[in-house]
């Protein structure tokens, strides 16, 4: 339902010659990008336009063992009263190898299983990152963003996200992409982390005897 009334919302603005504020580029070291302002693997980059705010941001991620989110400045320091993380839900996703940035995708062919996502009070119009870490390799993925617009159109709380048909990674006049996220993550990453959960139930166990 949310994607029905943000498609209807596009189709208005581009019927009445309304151009979007907004802009969203991913960046991710893990994608060929900087890593944005921290040169983490995942990161995006979202500027806010004149008359226009931010309220949340989430995208897709096949990877529950996410670190280290960040909502920052350009300059790192963190946004006020923003923070994030993983969070149940889905996106869609293209379950193959990631198009490079500038690249239209093959399309999406699947969902993910979890969410990345950054929430806070309302950001106005300015340069913000969002980024983790994960050591999944990228997939092409949706993402969903909420700014507040003046009204009309569309109007307060309009949800806007990725257009398949639109370059990977990047926004044009006609919206943008879908953007990298995390795959599923390597079967040795799980071992190791069931490894370590073991080692730890052994050390604590040895600590009460």
């Amino acid at each position: 339902m949310r994607r029905l009334s943000a498609l209807i919302v596009g189709l208005a603005l581009a019927l009445g010659g309304v151009a979007h504020a907004w802009a969203i580029t991913c960046d991710g070291t893990s994608c060929g990008g900087a890593g944005g302002p921290l040169g983490q693997p995942y990161a995006y980059e979202i500027v806010i336009g004149a008359g226009e705010q931010l309220n949340d941001f989430l995208v897709g991620t096949d990877d529950f063992l996410i670190q280290n989110v960040n909502s920052i400045l350009p300059d790192t320091t963190p946004i006020p009263g923003w923070g994030g993380g993983w969070s149940g839900g889905n996106e869609q996703a293209y379950k193959n190898v990631a198009t490079p940035h500038g690249l239209v995708s093959p399309g999406w062919d699947g969902f993910t299983t979890g969410l990345v996502f950054w929430s806070g009070p309302i950001l106005g119009p300015g340069t913000y990152w969002f980024s983790f870490d994960s050591s999944a390799l990228p997939q092409d993925v949706g993402w969903q963003m909420t700014p507040q617009f003046g009204a009309p159109p569309p109007g307060p709380g309009a949800v806007i996200f990725e257009l398949w048909t639109q370059p990977v990674g990047v926004t044009g006049v006609g919206g943008a992409g879908p953007v990298h996220g995390p795959s599923v993550p390597e079967p040795s990453t799980y071992i190791l982390l069931a490894g370590g959960m073991v080692g730890l139930a052994l050390v604590r166990r040895k600590t009460k005897k």
